[in-house]
């Protein structure tokens, strides 16, 4: 491995790098990403044999916990045996064929490539003119198409996950129905004489509806729950009768957070 030299440099300070150096030598990036890629291919074809979860020992437990901060890097071999042996020997167990009745699915190979990729670009989305914002573009008007919604006028962005999806949507319901009923969320907020917002949800709706009802400033007090059928499917019915009252009672429906099924199951 190529290294800087440090001896005129403090303990704990970063020399300036040499910015007519690559950061680490292309033929050292290349022998590390092989032995990655090593890592991860045998982690894979080897999980059926293991155990679907093995629990990490109290000492493993203390001695993953109570790491000192380093003061120095550690050498990226370094890093990969500490990976191999302290991590991947203690995984969550969704890798595995006989891993049942969880979200988080298994890692698909192609998948784990493309992360690869996507961690070497490095790219935002934000803005500019580059490849990664046209296929954001393309991915989401296939979602779109995908479940029936018009492709014209429409738009939309991949998140980190379901929490941030639900958070995004929530508050792109409540600045939709502030405009019909003639003032902005962005400029005005919640304060003043605003309306009493009400978002519905089925009882077996995902926790992380409430949570983004906290983080929007709506309280707990904005939900309503609305029953389920026996295939744990919101109840039209029920949702017809709970907006008609709550209208009467001037609340100001903005949202229904249908599902389809149970968390749970």
């Amino acid at each position: 491995m190529t290294s800087t030299d440090r001896s005129s440099v403090p303990r704990g300070a970063t020399p300036t790098p040499d910015p007519a150096r690559p950061a680490i030598e292309p033929e050292d990036l290349r022998r590390l990403g092989y032995r990655a890629v090593d890592l991860v291919v045998d982690h894979l074809a080897g999980i059926r044999a293991r155990p679907v979860f093995q629990a990490t020992s109290p000492d493993e437990r203390q001695a993953l916990l109570e790491q000192p901060l380093p003061i120095d890097g550690a050498p990226p071999d370094e890093i990969l045996d500490q990976i191999a042996s302290q991590v991947m020997s203690r995984p969550m167990g969704n890798g595995h064929p006989r891993f049942f009745g969880y979200i988080n699915s298994p890692p698909a190979p192609i998948g784990v490539m493309a992360e690869l990729l996507a961690a070497a670009l490095n790219p935002s989305c934000a803005g500019g003119d580059h490849a990664a914002i046209y296929l954001e573009r393309t991915a989401v008007r296939w979602l779109m198409e995908l479940v029936g919604f018009p492709t014209r006028g429409s738009m939309g962005l991949l998140v980190s996950g379901g929490s941030t999806a639900t958070l995004t949507c929530l508050a792109a319901a409540r600045q939709r129905v502030a405009r019909e009923d003639g003032w902005d969320m962005r400029t005005h907020g919640l304060q003043g004489d605003r309306p009493r917002l009400r978002l519905y949800l089925a009882e077996e709706g995902h926790n992380c509806i409430r949570k983004a009802a906290e983080l929007m400033g709506l309280g707990q007090s904005a939900l309503r729950t609305v029953g389920t059928d026996d295939r744990f499917r919101m109840d039209v019915a029920s949702l017809r009768r709970a907006v008609a009252e709550d209208r009467s009672a001037g609340w100001r429906p903005f949202c229904v957070a249908a599902s389809a099924g149970a968390v749970a199951t």
